[in-house]
């Protein structure tokens, strides 16, 4: 609006300026001509300059009108001034290009190449929203994260979180995991999912890729994952990222997908599948182990066979054994080597229970009777129900052990047939 009126303004000089003789009527139709040489009043463009009559306007010495501040007026149109060669209009100022970077007549970009969105001077042809060309579009996820290193962090932290929450970490802590391979897909799957260009991930119904990663169906099948521990998995994902700063769009994207995939993740719904489940998984576990442990040093008749035992690597190959028996993901003799770091910093794993009791005798020299393994028996019964297993549990629970008592006692024929 303000050019339009200045160039009014222009036209209206232009035509007082010149007098009857030196110029025809309008009602001529014929150009305005300039005061001095009697040339034709011409724009920018080139196009003559017309008042509102039609007429051609010239300012007094016949060159193109212009605004008051010295900058190129517009044409009769509204279309943008140019100047003689055809380049953008210039500020009056500095010759810089003109700070709003739009058409007059229609908003569009300006003709350096800017985008009108960004706000920036017409110069640096940066786009607001994601630093780069236009023609880029607008960053993924992915990127805004900081690509794959930032996305290694993040499974590198939700690694540590899993390996350190007794909770879930049994169904990691084997070594027929294959942990590098987890990584890897791990990273891939969530890379994808913040739309990183090039990358994808099994879907359901599709076969391994070539490093091996599985759809999760395939990859979770037999595994029992309850509800309550894919819960426990989620969490650590969301918290992982809060420890990383991850803006909080993305963590409810993340989240979103994620909780999309428990129906092909979880097959315990009701977390009581198993005595594992219904016991408390494998805290509870590790309760009832430390109170066996407990009363097993405290009894007098058995403790002789454990006075150098370590007691460590013990208590984490019976909650192992028992995570098994109760039908939990924990596998007997497949530890991986941070559970089973000995005394002396070397490697032990666990035993099968005929190697570990081949032999053995307390500190009086006498081997293992079956007496000795009925008290045993008792403990972990005694030290069940204390952590409230249910009577039926218990019971299962029992007949498992009962099982191991030929590869225990010495005298097998005094074991139950």
């Amino acid at each position: 609006m303000k050019m339009r009126f200045f160039v009014v303004i222009g036209a209206t000089l232009a035509l007082t300026a010149c007098s009857k003789d030196d110029a025809t009527t309008a009602t001529t139709g014929t150009d305005a001509v300039d005061a001095t040489d009697g040339t034709d009043a011409t724009d920018a463009d080139g196009t003559d300059a017309t008042d509102a009559d039609g007429t051609d306007a010239t300012d007094a010495d016949g060159s193109d009108a212009t605004d008051a501040d010295g900058s190129d007026a517009t044409d009769a149109d509204g279309s943008d001034a140019t100047d003689a060669d055809g380049s953008d209009a210039t500020d009056a100022t500095d010759g810089s290009d003109a700070t709003d970077a739009i058409d007059a007549t229609d908003g569009s970009d300006a003709t350096d190449g800017s985008d009108a969105t960004d706000g920036t001077d017409a110069t640096d042809g940066t786009d607001a929203t994601d630093g780069t060309d236009g023609t880029d579009g607008p960053a993924t996820p992915f990127d805004t994260l900081g690509g794959k290193p930032a996305v290694e962090a993040l499974i590198d932290t939700f690694i540590g979180k899993v390996a350190g929450d007794a909770k879930i970490n049994a169904y990691f802590l084997n070594k027929t995991n294959n942990l590098a391979r987890l990584r890897l897909c791990l990273v891939k799957q969530v890379s994808e999912l913040l739309s990183a260009p090039g990358i994808t991930y099994p879907k359901a119904g599709e076969g391994p890729d070539s490093d091996g990663c599985r759809n999760m169906l395939a990859a979770h099948a037999g595994m029992g994952v309850s509800k309550a521990d894919f819960a426990d998995l989620l969490g650590h994902i969301v918290t992982s990222a809060q420890d990383l700063s991850v803006p909080d769009a993305i963590i409810g994207v993340a989240s979103q997908v994620f909780g999309a995939m428990e129906t092909d993740i979880v097959e315990d719904t009701t977390n009581d599948a198993t005595i594992y489940q219904r016991v408390g998984r494998k805290p509870a576990i590790v309760t009832v182990i430390d109170d066996f442990v407990d009363l097993v040093v405290a009894d007098p008749e058995i403790n002789g066979f454990f006075g150098t035992a370590n007691v460590a690597r013990l208590k984490t190959c019976l909650v192992r054994q028992v995570t098994q028996v109760a039908g939990g993901p924990a596998l007997y003799g497949a530890e991986v080597e941070v559970e089973v770091v000995g005394g002396d910093g070397t490697g032990i794993p666990c035993l099968d229970m005929e190697a570990s009791h081949n032999g053995m005798q307390d500190d009086q020299g006498n081997p293992v009777t079956k007496a000795d393994f009925d008290a045993l028996v008792g403990h972990v019964a005694a030290a069940a129900t204390a952590n409230n297993v249910t009577e039926a549990d218990l019971g299962a629970l029992a007949g498992v052990l009962v099982s191991l008592c030929p590869a225990i006692v010495a005298d097998q024929a005094t074991c139950p047939q």
